[in-house]
């Protein structure tokens, strides 16, 4: 059994415009809560990441293990269990693509994971005999105005093409089919876990814009009370 390397994504991956990883308003009851706190106008008060790519990898990496961990779970014992199975994340190499524009597009995250031919050969032959699994490739990969499909929508010839012969968008189709067959709500979940366990206050701090200029809260907080206490 010879480990190989390949690259995974989902395209079920929410990205980083008006999703649950970043939206408008994202902070909005912190800002309301330090406005209360130290009695400043809520609507000068506003988070500004200091470090988005350090958030985005942060999300990717985490949305990527929970991913890993689903395909693990919805396998059944047989395979999981097999002396062949091998399947898992090589967590440094966590990339995210983001569009040049969101109209068509949003963030695609991807990674490696290192694996044998073996077990994506159970997997496949799994996957494609699970109820609803002809309908999700006909329903996501059939082209129609405005859509293009360079995936196959005929599960015929995803049985008869080899394993090793699936490219990565297609080895990607493969697993999102085999999570959403077996859990309609799995990829909500997925997101909704990912972004409970990144903490985006950990990458981003709050300032206020004063007299059209922005300053850190805290600082602003300590220079208006130094200004009191000169009085």
């Amino acid at each position: 059994m010879k480990s190989i390397i390949r690259e995974i994504g989902s395209h079920h991956f929410p990205g980083f415009y008006e999703s649950i990883f970043c939206y408008s308003d994202e902070f909005i009851d912190m800002e309301s809560e330090l406005a209360n706190e130290f009695n400043i106008d809520a609507d000068l008060i506003h988070y500004e990441y200091t470090d988005f790519d350090a958030y985005k990898i942060a999300i990717g990496k985490q949305f990527m293990e929970l991913y890993v961990e689903a395909i693990h779970d919805v396998l059944p014992y047989e395979i999981t269990e097999d002396e062949s199975f091998e399947l898992e994340i090589i967590e440094e190499d966590i990339v995210i693509i983001s569009p040049k524009y969101y109209n068509y597009d949003t963030d695609h995250c991807y990674c490696k994971i290192k694996t044998n031919r073996e077990t994506l050969q159970m997997i496949k032959d799994y996957a494609l005999k699970l109820k609803g699994a002809n309908n999700y490739i006909i329903r996501h990969f059939t082209s129609r105005d405005g859509f293009i499909s360079f995936i196959s929508n005929d599960i015929n010839y995803w049985k008869s093409l080899d394993i090793c012969e699936y490219e990565e968008n297609m080895l990607i189709a493969l697993f999102d089919m085999l999570l959403k067959v077996s859990d309609d709500e799995i990829f909500r979940d997925i997101s909704y876990d990912t972004e409970e366990r990144v903490c985006r206050y950990e990458y981003a701090k709050p300032m206020v814009y004063f007299n059209k200029k922005d300053y850190n809260l805290y600082e602003f907080v300590e220079l208006k009370q130094k200004e009191v206490s000169l009085k």
